[in-house]
């Protein structure tokens, strides 16, 4: 379902909407982009200007919920990438970037704020938004949280129900909090096989 009540929208959608999956556009000239073999399900309300959501190829969202408040977001899903259910928040201006490949489980939270301003004892806000970014072949458990200015590298698995900040090491298995390596230089596969070849 695609519900478009602002202006100057561009909307290319070309993939599948799925169950009571839906793009709901309040705000104006945004851009959304979806190329055919593409599946959402999951609601995408903005309510901002200027955002861009782009989903590449093959990239399949089953569930969830995405919420732009702020102007001059940026959500790209990289080529592949499974989403089974999550929440994207956008209170403030920042982005979040899932790369190729990369594997969300059910009830993953992402925001790139903290939603409210926090200051020092002089008065100076000390949050500001950061962008989120999730590199390629990424496998993120169930129940994980990802606070602003995450980044996980390339090939890193982050164990169910963890809470992650700052930066993730690729090929790591990470748990927390507080984050912690439980491994280095693994891989991971969507199969279920005794062996790959590395």
């Amino acid at each position: 379902m695609l519900i478009d009540h602002g202006t100057g929208n561009d909307i290319r959608f070309e993939g599948q909407f799925l169950g009571s999956g839906g793009i709901h556009l309040f705000g104006n000239n945004n851009t959304v982009i979806a190329p055919p073999e593409t599946v959402l399900g999951m609601n995408i309300e903005i309510r901002g200007s200027n955002n861009t959501i782009s989903l590449a190829y093959g990239a399949h969202i089953a569930d969830g919920y995405a919420l732009f408040i702020a102007d001059g977001c940026n959500l790209s899903i990289g080529m592949g990438s499974t989403i089974e259910h999550a929440q994207l928040w956008f209170h403030e201006t920042a982005d979040i970037t899932i790369g190729v490949d990369c594997m969300l489980s059910s009830a993953v939270f992402a925001s790139v704020s903290d939603v409210h301003s926090i200051f020092d004892e002089d008065g100076n806000r000390i949050n500001y938004a950061r962008s989120i970014v999730i590199e390629n072949h990424v496998w993120v458990g169930r129940g994980v949280t990802l606070l602003k200015g995450t980044r996980i590298g390339e090939g890193a698995i982050i164990g169910a129900g963890s809470t992650i900040s700052g930066t993730v090491e690729p090929r790591t298995l990470v748990v927390g909090p507080p984050k912690k390596v439980i491994r280095r230089n693994v891989h991971w596969h969507r199969a279920f096989l005794n062996k790959i070849e590395v």
